[in-house]
């Protein structure tokens, strides 16, 4: 049975944590390899540095952990009941966002492409090019094209990102209905709280345009075209590498906070056993140590 490593690159310091498990590599080893090769890192010179063979990269399962940003009035109540949801799935089960939409008198008929508000219907049906250009297409572009659960993988204060007061989602249908109680009823009403909800995910439940990030470690869609799935694993494995002597050489050699975000597959869910931690905003800021 292969040991499962839990991959951290929300912090410094679990980067080097996650990084020196994952391939049998001290602190000391870490630190020497990226004094030596400051501007020149990369993961096949790391592998020859220390004699690291393919093998390695797949002798471990891995569960890759990220920080998603949400607010609701439940004290976490649903998250605690279904987990972590896709947008559709948020809509359609019990939640603080599908009962906050349905308080406000807007009904959302996913399958039948339609909104209904204050006795007005309106069509949502996908004619538009599939990017988000106007008002008009933002909420079908979010509902069928950009419903998945994104978070951060690394990120230098995730409560400045602009999703800490408001789902993203309530201001395209604010702009889409024309109403601004939409978004402005979420925003001040009672009870509502930001949380920080970590968790892990296997890999695969990560969508490719997670690996496109625009570095020496980044994969494209050819890989994901015509590679087998051993090759794509081990690449999407390199990659992490990557990430994580860049994160640990920025914090050695500059002040630039590496920014990488996660998108999950569609059709994936984050159940509660899942979740690692959920912080408040005042508690994800002492325990990720950002001063203000």
């Amino acid at each position: 049975m292969k040991k499962e490593v839990l991959y951290d690159l929300t912090s410094v310091y679990s980067t080097v944590d996650s990084l020196g498990e994952y391939l049998n590599l001290t602190e000391r080893q870490i630190g020497t390899y990226l004094a030596q090769n400051k501007n020149s890192y990369n993961v096949a010179d790391l592998q020859d540095y220390y004699l690291i063979d393919d093998e390695v990269f797949l002798a471990s399962d891995i569960s890759l952990v990220s920080l998603h940003v949400t607010t609701n009035n439940d004290e976490c109540g649903a998250i605690k009941k279904y987990g972590l949801l896709n947008l559709q799935q948020t809509i359609k089960n019990d939640t603080p966002l599908g009962n906050y939409l349905k308080g406000e008198g807007v009904l959302i008929d996913i399958e039948m492409k339609q909104v209904q508000y204050k006795d007005k219907l309106y069509n949502i049906n996908k004619g538009y090019s599939g990017i988000k250009d106007s008002n008009k297409d933002s909420v079908p572009y979010k509902i069928y094209d950009d419903y998945q659960i994104n978070s951060f993988i690394s990120y230098g204060n995730v409560l400045e990102y602009g999703v800490q007061n408001m789902p993203e989602f309530l201001g395209n249908l604010s702009d889409f209905l024309g109403s601004k109680d939409i978004g402005f009823n979420w925003w001040y009403q009672e009870n509502k709280k930001c949380y920080v909800v970590k968790f892990k995910t296997a890999l695969s439940n990560c969508a490719n345009d997670t690996f496109y990030s625009g570095d020496a470690g980044a994969l494209n869609s050819n890989d994901f075209k015509y590679l087998s799935g051993e090759e794509l694993e081990l690449l999407k494995r390199k990659w992490l590498v990557y990430q994580s002597l860049s994160i640990i050489s920025n914090s050695i050699f500059s002040d630039i906070e590496k920014e990488i975000y996660c998108q999950l597959n569609f059709d994936v869910a984050v159940p509660y056993t899942d979740i690692i931690k959920i912080y408040t905003d005042s508690e994800y800021l002492e325990e990720y140590k950002i001063k203000l």
